[in-house]
């Protein structure tokens, strides 16, 4: 049966897969492309570091499941991540090119919680962007998607909340963020109130706008500028 084993401070994947399943040198490489589907949250296994949880299969072909697999990337998420979010989301519109990792560091860019290790990072985008699940070992990412890098564990109910908005976001927005981008403009829509062209840029880096239900920043990787009220 699939183990998880914590990283310790001496540790390395191949010392692990020697010890724990007594492997020769000749078998890593197949066991080492084995487990990074098992292990989305970690983007290098070659790279591990201490308190990281592997989760290895007791053999090569053992079938291992999808609740095995996040259960054990989840459990990356620290209780202090898993408090209410009051206030705006964050949605980051992905440009060809950028990479789990690259969005992993820009979700927690801001936040109080910066020093959060990469594996976190990955697992807490993984948690609230189902459709990542796809991509476990992606390197660069298909442009055109909308994620949610809210620096949070977003409740279930959040997270479905933003399955049923994606469409708008994924359609007509989208759209209008593509013309924005390609011709390198910041504009404003249906302002209640003038805004200087300097105004949250640097801070926010995205598309402010008013939600029924929430606040949302959209955040595309130009780092450019629409901003709607209703």
């Amino acid at each position: 049966m699939a183990e998880v084993i914590t990283v310790q401070p001496t540790d390395t994947i191949s010392r692990i897969l020697t010890t724990k399943r007594g492997l020769q040198a000749h078998q890593i490489h197949d066991w080492l492309t084995r487990l990074g589907p098992l292990n989305p949250h970690i983007s290098n296994l070659d790279r591990i570091y201490p308190g990281e949880r592997v989760l290895i299969p007791d053999s090569l072909h053992e079938i291992v499941t999808s609740d095995q697999i996040w259960q054990n990337a989840f459990s990356h998420i620290p209780p202090a991540l898993e408090q209410s979010h009051v206030g705006h989301r964050e949605l980051f519109f992905i440009t060809p090119g950028f990479s789990l990792n690259s969005i992993a560091d820009n979700m927690f860019a801001q936040s109080p919680h910066g020093n959060l290790s990469l594996s976190t990072r990955r697992a807490v985008l993984f948690h609230n962007n189902p459709a990542l699940r796809l991509y476990p070992c992606a390197g660069a990412l298909p442009g055109g998607m909308f994620l949610d890098i809210t620096p949070r564990k977003l409740s279930t109910a959040d997270i479905q909340s933003w399955s049923m908005d994606h469409n708008f976001f994924a359609g007509g927005l989208q759209d209008l963020v593509a013309v924005f981008v390609c011709a390198g403009l910041k504009a404003g829509l249906l302002p209640q109130e003038a805004v200087k062209a300097s105004q949250g840029i640097g801070h926010h880096r995205g598309i402010g706008m008013a939600d029924v239900r929430f606040g949302v920043d959209v955040i595309n990787g130009r780092g450019d500028v629409v901003r709607h009220s209703s």
